[in-house]
This record gives structure tokens, sequence and C-alpha cells, in this order.
């Protein structure tokens, strides 16, 4: 991905990267993490999505309670306004 490239040209000073990595053949993401998400076990993810064909930026737990968690303290914010449960509590590998 030319994106991941120009990221880590751009912000390798606040960030670091990944690989390039294939889901289930619906996905294809990297993570991106700097020391303030890694002290609370968190990255995030740069996922393009190929049933919707867009990217998406999702916020991920190392752990499952690290995800439910952060889903909690979340879930009533307006980034979530039309979301009843949290939606990507599985774990990209």
């Amino acid at each position: 991905m030319k994106l991941r490239t120009e990221f880590i040209k751009t912000l390798s000073d606040q960030y670091s990267f990944a690989g390039i990595l294939h889901g289930y053949l619906d996905y294809t993401y990297f993570y991106y993490s700097n020391d303030f998400l890694k002290s609370k076990k968190l990255k995030f993810g740069l996922v393009l999505n190929h049933v919707e064909m867009r990217f998406e930026i999702w916020l991920l737990g190392n752990t499952i309670p690290i995800q439910k968690k952060h889903w909690e303290l979340l879930k009533s914010t307006g980034w979530n306004k039309k979301k009843l449960k949290c939606q990507n509590i599985r774990f990209l590998k």
C-alpha cells in the first residue's frame, strides 16, 4: 500500500508502523501505534474494507478485556451514536 509508505515517510517520528496484513479476504490492513497508545495496550488499524471499498480506522485493544474496557468508555460518545454494540470485537492477526 502506497499509503503506508507515505505514512512511514511523514509520520515515523510520531508512530511506529507494522507490515501490511491480509484478513479473511475482506480486509487489508496495517497497525500503527505510538508510546501513549502502547502504554494503554491499544493500537490503530488502518483497514481497507474490500466489501464496502472504503478505508476505516479501527481502535484496537491488545486483548478482549482491553477492547471491552475502551468500548465502555467510548460507546456513549458522538463517535458511536447509532452503534448498539462493539462492532469489531474480533481481532485481526
